[in-house]
């Protein structure tokens, strides 16, 4: 455990290296059954679940890196919380292309908290009455993040898929509907 104290981008570097072989061997079980209906499907479910977080929390380590006061700190800059945002919301992109919601839950927390950030930064604290007022702004984002999603889901898969290159749309679940 100390070698990878002293040397954060090693520990980073092998997250990330397991990040990318869970979720290619993911996307290998959902090429394979595109239509989601055999066993394959259901191993890359979970092997999906065990991906998403991964990936956001490998790109989060490179954010925050060589930030002493670690992550979710009063010390979160405006730059970390829009680049944690970004990296959610390419996530989500990523879940609603290959048709996994593990990809959009997978940042929810990592979001509202930057989202948070994002309005205290942005001078919004100052005008919320209270701290409960922040976060419930916080967690009223989430929900219509979340709600949005959940009845526009597949719209939005049709919208996006749709304008997919022909390979790589051969490659990813159908547009039910």
């Amino acid at each position: 455990m100390r070698f990878f104290e002293s040397r954060p981008t090693v520990l980073v570097g092998f997250l990330g290296l397991f990040a990318i072989v869970v979720f290619g061997t993911a996307l290998r079980f959902d090429i394979g059954d595109r239509h989601r209906l055999t066993r394959r499907s259901d191993v890359a479910f979970w092997m999906h679940l065990a991906a998403a977080p991964a990936i956001l929390y490998t790109i989060m380590a490179q954010i925050y890196l060589g930030n002493q006061d670690g992550w979710f700190t009063a010390s979160t800059s405006v730059w970390q919380a829009v680049a944690v945002v970004g990296a959610v919301v390419l996530l989500m992109l990523i879940g609603i292309i290959l048709d996994r919601r593990a990809f959009v839950t997978s940042g929810l927390l990592s979001f509202g908290y930057a989202f948070k950030v994002l309005l205290t930064e942005g001078g919004f604290a100052r005008l919320a009455a209270s701290t409960d007022t922040l976060v419930f702004l916080t967690f009223l984002a989430i929900g219509i993040v979340v709600l949005s999603l959940g009845i526009g889901w597949q719209p939005l898969r049709r919208l996006i898929v749709g304008n997919l290159p022909d390979g790589l749309r051969d490659l990813v679940p159908p547009v039910r509907g």
